[in-house]
């Protein structure tokens, strides 16, 4: 038995909520999430703080993305880059983020290009 509400979501959009199996997310608070980064833009400010240093042709996911999904990651308590690999077909962070997941190469290859400096910076400055 499948049970449909409908919801008012971004820019008051409807989008029908549907409580059968095939697609289910067990990461609902992400919702929550993405509305708390809507209200404070606290990933925006940090995603315009980091420099982009990949080639601008070969650059398929923004800065911004891939800090979001790595942070919306971390709050939902997946540690590791590895279990993009699980959530790459959530149908939740498929519509937060807007599209496809980054790979776990692409999250590894950006954490490990921001400068611990920058960190540092942030945290003093």
């Amino acid at each position: 038995m499948s049970i449909k509400n409908t919801v008012f979501y971004r820019d008051n959009s409807c989008i029908s909520v549907d409580f059968s199996p095939e697609e289910i997310s067990s990461d609902g608070a992400i919702v929550l999430l993405e509305k708390l980064e809507r209200r404070h833009k606290i990933i925006d400010y940090f995603s315009n703080q980091i420099t982009d240093k990949r080639h601008p042709l070969l650059i398929v996911h923004s800065v911004k993305k891939l800090l979001k999904q790595r942070v919306f990651m971390l709050m939902q308590g997946y540690e590791d880059c590895n279990d993009v690999f699980h959530l790459q077909h959530d149908p939740l962070y498929k519509d937060i983020l807007e599209g496809d997941l980054a790979s776990q190469p692409t999250l590894s290859r950006f954490e490990n290009s921001i400068n611990k400096l920058f960190f540092l910076c942030v945290i003093v400055g």
